[in-house]
């Protein structure tokens, strides 16, 4: 199907309230305005370079937003920093306080999410769910990031019953810590949850913007 098509088909399946970032990586900036051409706004980028140059071959077009949804690497926050919109992917103190230090010295308030795993998620990378309250303990002070809210990648091994609860776990842990982060200022109003093979669930689940490549894109090639 078309990108058209393919745009048209997530919209009847998800609320009005969901925003979709369309996964983009790899997909060239020609296939951006294509779908930007059809209503979507929101575009998630993993590789730092191969972004970077995206963001600035499209910089003229009105109401695009950028999220970084790649690894964070601590040698390249400064270029991070400020170039997108929405970081999804913090998910240590030592790259929450070099963001912050890095927009203080650009004079931004950089607008981040944390990453959470799965208790039983064997990667390296992420906030346990049963760590987040220490986490944000040591983050929610800091004054030139803005936390927008929880991003949530689930393992692959996940029967559907366990990706439900897993997905209501960071639904119970955004509200749990709401008011927290809310009384220090921050916006703390978005779930980042869900993908093209289980959307539906994260919407059901509390998830406000889900992240879908092939579903809009078609097959990487």
């Amino acid at each position: 199907m078309s990108i058209e098509e393919n745009i048209k088909n997530i919209r009847l399946n998800i609320k009005k309230d969901v925003s979709l970032i369309a996964v983009s990586k790899t997909f060239s900036s020609e296939k951006i305005r294509e779908a930007y051409s059809f209503g979507v706004f929101d575009f998630g980028e993993n590789y730092l370079d191969e972004a970077l140059a995206k963001i600035k071959d499209l910089e003229s077009v009105d109401k695009i937003r950028w999220h970084y949804i790649g690894r964070i690497q601590s040698k390249k926050i400064n270029k991070m920093v400020g170039a997108f919109n929405y970081i999804h992917t913090v998910a240590s103190i030592e790259h929450s306080i070099k963001i912050d230090r890095q927009a203080k010295t650009k004079n931004i308030k950089q607008k981040v999410l944390l990453q959470l795993k799965h208790e039983n998620d064997s990667r390296d990378y992420g906030i346990l769910f049963s760590k987040l309250k220490v986490f944000l303990d040591e983050v929610v002070n800091l004054t030139n990031i803005q936390l927008s809210g929880l991003m949530y990648l689930p393992p692959q091994d996940m029967t559907q019953v366990e990706l439900e609860e897993s997905f209501k776990t960071v639904e119970t842990l955004f509200r749990t810590y709401k008011e927290m982060c809310r009384l220090k200022g921050h916006e703390w109003d978005m779930i980042s949850m869900g993908m093209s093979e289980d959307y539906e669930s994260a919407i059901q689940n509390g998830s406000t913007h889900i992240r879908i490549g092939r579903g809009v894109f078609g097959t990487r090639t």
